[in-house]
């Protein structure tokens, strides 16, 4: 795992694997965890899932409660900020799993 985009409510994780050397890339997937009540490691049967087919990053949403207040607030905008921002670190051709 690494993390390759980092905001104070959420973090985007890539799930790094082995691939064979002249391999065409595998298509990107994010996968946006739900925020309330779960944690990213609740998808790990998806995540493990995805592996053999795609380039998997997945959201870990920080708990609100250990974002300082001087970091803001975080609403439906900034969540839908936060998933941009991302598809666009990510680039074209991301695919998208939402999972509520």
């Amino acid at each position: 795992e690494k993390t390759v985009w980092s905001k104070p409510f959420c973090n985007l994780v890539r799930f790094e694997r082995a691939v064979p050397a002249g391999r065409k890339p595998d298509p990107k997937l994010l996968i946006v965890a739900p925020m309330s009540g779960h944690y990213a490691t609740l998808l790990r049967g998806t995540v493990e899932a995805m592996l053999p087919y795609a380039d998997v990053h997945i959201t870990d949403w920080v708990d609100a409660r250990m974002v300082p207040l001087a970091d803001g607030q975080f609403d439906l905008d900034d969540y839908i900020d936060y998933v941009i921002d991302m598809l666009h670190t990510l680039g074209p051709d991301t695919h998208v799993m939402a999972v509520c």
